[in-house]
This record gives C-alpha cells, sequence and structure tokens, in this order.
C-alpha cells in the first residue's frame, strides 16, 4: 500500500478511500485525516491502523468503515472503440489509410490521431470528434456538450494538450497534488484575463484523472469564463463566498471526474481589489486545503497586477501563461509579471502558453 494514500487494500482493485468514509460517517474530520496523512507519510503504515494509535477513531469505527469499503465493488471498465474505427465509422478515415497509420506507428512513438493528422489523412477537428466519442467516461453522457468538448481536447493530442501534460509532469515532479507537499498553484495570463482559464482546467482533469481530489478556482473576480468553458450550473460562486463567508456546501464534483471540483465567479464584482485585499481569500483557502489535494486557481490577466500579485501570493506558486500569438509584446508582458511576482515572494513554477 502507498504510504500516503489511505484507500488502497490488500485486493489490488481501486476501492473509496478509507479516510473519505470516515468523514462521511463522522467517524474523522478532514482535519483529522490530514493530520493521519502526514504521520502516514512520516512513518508509513496502515492508516486505519494509525488513526487509532492517534486516538482518533476506535477501532471499531476503522472496522465499519473497511467493511462499507469492502462492500462498495470497483467499477468495472467499459470497452473502449478504437479510434481508427471511429474514424472509419464517421468517414473521415477509409480502412486501407488506417492500416497505413497502423504500420507507421509500429515505428513510431506519435499516437494514432497525431500520425493520421501528420499523414494528412484527417484534420485535427476529426481526432477532437472522434476522441469525444471514444474516451467520455462513463456517466459523463449526460454532461453538456461544453465540458464533452473539453475533456475530449485534453486527449487531443493539439499543441495545447501536448503542453498541458508536459506542465503537469513538471509540477507533479515539484511535488504538486501530493498531499503533504505543494497544495495550491496560480495560473495567471500575461495578457487576456482569460487566457489562462483552459490551461487550468487542462491541468485540473489530468490531475483528477490520476486520482488526486481537486479544486480549480476562478480567482478573475472580473470574469465568469470558467462556467462559460465548463458549461456547469454548480450554485458554488466564488464572488458569493468571498463577500458572505458561506457556501463551501455549494461544492460538489463534476459529472464523470468525481475528484474534481470547480468554483466558477459570477462576475464582475464592482471593486475586485477591495474583495481580494480583504483576508477572505486566505480564509477560504485555509478552509478548503484540508478538502483537496490540489487547488489550482485562474489568477486575474496581466491588465491588474495588483490583483494578479494578491492572487498568487495567496497561493504561494505560480506558472506564467503567454496569450498565444495575440500579443506579439507576450514576452515582454510575462517578464514583467514574472517580475512583479518574484519580488513579492511568490515561487515561479515555469510557464506556458494558451491556444494552439
Amino acid at each position: 500500500m502507498s504510504p500516503s494514500d489511505p484507500g488502497s487494500d490488500d485486493t489490488g482493485g481501486p476501492r473509496l478511500r478509507l479516510g473519505d468514509l470516515l468523514v462521511a460517517s463522522n467517524e474523522l474530520s478532514p482535519q483529522q485525516v490530514e493530520e493521519v496523512l502526514r504521520e502516514q507519510s512520516a512513518h508509513g503504515g496502515r492508516f486505519g491502523d494509525l488513526a487509532v494509535a492517534l486516538g482518533l477513531v476506535s477501532q471499531e469505527g476503522i472496522e465499519r468503515a473497511l467493511a462499507r469499503q469492502s462492500s462498495l465493488p470497483a467499477p468495472e471498465a467499459e470497452p473502449t472503440l478504437r479510434l481508427g474505427d471511429l474514424l472509419v465509422a464517421s468517414s473521415a478515415m477509409s480502412p486501407a489509410q488506417v492500416e497505413r497509420v497502423l504500420e507507421a506507428q509500429a515505428s513510431s512513438e506519435m499516437r494514432f490521431g497525431e500520425l493520421a493528422v501528420a499523414l494528412g489523412f484527417v484534420t485535427p477537428g476529426d481526432i477532437e470528434q472522434a476522441l469525444a466519442r471514444q474516451s467520455t467516461p462513463a456517466g459523463l453522457e449526460s454532461a453538456n456538450a461544453a465540458w464533452q468538448a473539453l475533456c475530449s481536447r485534453v486527449d487531443s493530442g493539439s499543441p495545447m494538450a501536448l503542453r498541458m501534460a508536459d506542465l503537469h509532469r513538471r509540477l507533479a515532479d515539484l511535488g504538486f497534488g501530493e498531499r503533504v507537499q505543494h497544495k495550491t498553484v496560480a495560473l495567471a495570463s500575461a495578457g487576456r484575463c482569460e487566457a489562462a482559464t483552459e490551461p487550468a482546467a487542462h491541468l485540473a482533469i489530468r490531475f483528477a484523472r490520476e486520482g488526486r481530489r481537486t479544486l480549480l478556482i476562478e480567482a478573475d473576480l472580473r470574469s465568469n469564463a470558467l462556467r462559460r468553458l465548463s458549461g456547469t450550473d454548480t450554485r458554488a460562486d466564488l464572488r458569493h463566498m468571498l463577500q458572505t463567508g458561506h457556501g463551501l456546501d455549494t461544492l460538489g464534483a463534476l459529472e464523470g471526474l468525481p475528484l474534481l471540483s470547480i468554483l466558477p465567479c459570477d462576475g464582475p464584482v464592482a471593486d475586485p481589489l477591495e474583495v481580494l485585499s480583504g483576508d477572505a481569500l486566505a480564509r477560504l483557502l485555509d478552509g478548503l486545503r484540508s478538502q483537496f489535494d490540489l487547488i489550482l486557481m485562474v489568477a486575474p490577466g496581466g491588465a491588474y497586477p495588483a490583483e494578479s500579485q494578491i492572487v498568487c501570493q495567496s497561493c504561494g506558486h505560480a506558472v506564467i501563461v503567454h496569450d498565444g500569438d495575440r500579443d506579439s509584446g507576450a514576452s515582454t508582458a510575462g517578464k514583467s509579471l514574472a517580475s512583479i511576482l518574484a519580488r513579492s515572494g511568490v515561487t515561479l513554477c515555469g510557464s506556458t502558453r494558451a491556444g494552439d
């Protein structure tokens, strides 16, 4: 069993995590789960044994949770149609072209979709549509078209998807997503405010898919780009939480990705700088860190450096997002924003570019 995983068991199959079951049954609080995880990371041992040794829960409580955990079977994987078959079915490719791609793939590390595009048989749009049909997770069929399209773009092999895959690996190597290491990172655009939204969504989906409890927050109080991008109808609203101190109960997992939650902002707020300058954001993050392995925040764009600085400081870490080819001064703008953040004590974790 992995030292940092409170939910693995000896059956080899994926299960609901023991810590989550104990929280759901009010045997442990989220803060106590974090305490056990820290002990587990430092000294090893089973989650249940450590929770009992620390006096946080009784042995009977652990046994009840284990019984419930073992009674919930792992979901069976559903068969996946091959990408080539889907492209033939939609008349985007012929069977002979599929064979040519497969022959080329035998001596290449490229994906089927990438090779098909490189050989001129299909367009990137054809691949995106086929991937949307192929890899839509179980339970996602009823989700809105905007969210399905976003999930398909993560796997599309597009230039942006490949850049986000690389950024995901870099952040994981730095310890982001580990339960006892870095918790929060901001993505700050050097240009348009909304340029960082889709890159942040790509990362959130990738971390959630690998088993990390992930929260994506739209911290640009002038925008509702995340709600439009995801198409979600969640009642959660960052603006409301910051102004009232209430609303954490409105957070919920997304359809098809039970480990991913989003917190959009139904902006604009009349005076974003005034709202962010108080301690509401810091208090909100303090309450959220115990519930998630990773929090990704979309910071205001470079046009509002003071607001971006506050959001990035609250995270402690930031990634600079250049606004594709829209801004010929992207490099200069990025360096300026990076300089502001570095001087304010923010640890910079690299940069990336939005768009394809």
